[in-house]
């Protein structure tokens, strides 16, 4: 059986849809192979995923499992495809209904006891689901404040998978965020603004270490020059 289900990675400040395509062969080896130019954080996600799944008490699928994350030109990292890669497992062993992750978006880290961790790049995932017309999003609770500061599209925080699949499967339904208000972040106390956010884009971001170490004034002008140079 085969499973689709929805997530996405950052390159520099945006990003990109990935799909996340899981087959449960009848026949083979009971094999879990991952492909479409995974990291090695991705391909550790194997362990994790099926730990996770034990440990919240469902059984992974004693089959080949196959996970491919399209498209398979781009390289994948981080390990935020932990949630969606165990979600399709368990949409293509039939213990999710296939219509329950339809239009949907989802990210996150899993922990060996399916405890759903914060990663990064929520916004602009938020941002990529909004504007495919994507209605909900579900993201680790630590991210659900920078989420629900999109409008236009449902933010559903969650704390573990098991809850995540009664969600899925009806049986517990999950409360979505309230939506933020730009005036929200506005009254937020300031905080420092750093790059640990962004991926990628080492020649943008020494240039502009450079700049600041030395005291210089940087321009728009020069900043996007220095990001255009990063992206060849």
């Amino acid at each position: 059986m085969l499973a689709r289900i929805f997530s996405g990675t950052t390159i520099g400040l945006d990003g990109v849809i990935i799909e996340i395509e899981v087959d449960i062969a009848n026949k083979g080896f009971p094999t879990f192979n991952l492909v479409g130019l995974p990291n090695k954080a991705i391909d550790e996600s194997k362990d994790r995923v099926r730990t996770a799944i034990s440990n919240v008490g469902f059984e992974m699928p004693d089959s080949r499992l196959t996970v491919n994350l399209a498209p398979a030109d781009i390289p994948k990292e981080g390990s935020s495809f932990d949630l969606p890669i165990a979600l399709g497992v368990l949409t293509a062993a039939g213990m999710i209904e296939k219509k329950s992750v339809e239009n949907s978006f989802f990210i996150g880290e899993l922990s060996l006891e399916g405890t759903i961790r914060g990663v990064t790049g929520v916004l602009p995932l938020t941002l990529l689901a909004r504007e495919r017309k994507i209605k909900t999003i579900y993201v680790p609770f630590q991210n659900s404040l920078e989420a629900s500061a999109v409008e236009g599209i449902t933010v559903i925080p969650v704390y573990n998978l098991q809850e995540l699949i009664f969600h899925l499967n009806g049986q517990k339904i999950l409360e979505p965020s309230i939506p933020l208000s730009l005036d929200h972040f506005k009254s937020l106390s300031p905080i420092e603004v750093d790059f640990e956010g962004i991926r990628g884009q080492e020649t943008a971001k020494r240039a502009l270490e450079i700049a600041a170490a030395g005291f210089h004034n940087i321009q728009r002008s020069w900043t996007q020059y220095y990001l255009r140079l990063s992206l060849k």
